[in-house]
């Protein structure tokens, strides 16, 4: 991924992009019951800033600002990554793309249970 051309691989008159993390099997991400019945939880924090996913999205608003894809209006992105971070990272997309125009929405992974590590 870090060689990649995030727009290369794009359709150029992308509107709006929507990315759904698939990486659950992350073990930071797995999900245990406390009991037969119980709800899951997630165990862990972490530093979203040295996640992969991180590094893409960046990628992609440094190529937004750059003119590339400049029809892009909305990028959202559904993922524990940044529900369970220990800092700021998703604000700081969430800026990444303002410069360019473009609306970063993060959509929660947990529509399906209360996580008490959610901020």
């Amino acid at each position: 991924m870090a060689n990649a051309d995030i727009t290369a691989r794009l359709p150029a008159k992308l509107t709006q992009l929507t990315l759904h993390d698939i990486w659950y099997s992350d073990p930071r991400y797995c999900l245990y019951s406390l009991a037969p019945g119980s709800r899951p939880w997630i165990h862990e924090r972490l530093d979203a800033s040295t996640e992969p996913l991180t590094a893409m999205l960046l990628r992609l608003a440094s190529s937004c600002l750059a003119g590339q894809l400049s029809g892009l209006r909305k990028v959202a992105v559904k993922t524990p990554t940044y529900e369970h971070d220990r800092g700021s990272t998703c604000d700081k997309i969430v800026e990444a793309f303002a410069k360019t125009g473009v609306l970063f929405e993060l959509i929660s992974a947990h529509s399906t249970f209360p996580c008490p590590l959610t901020r």
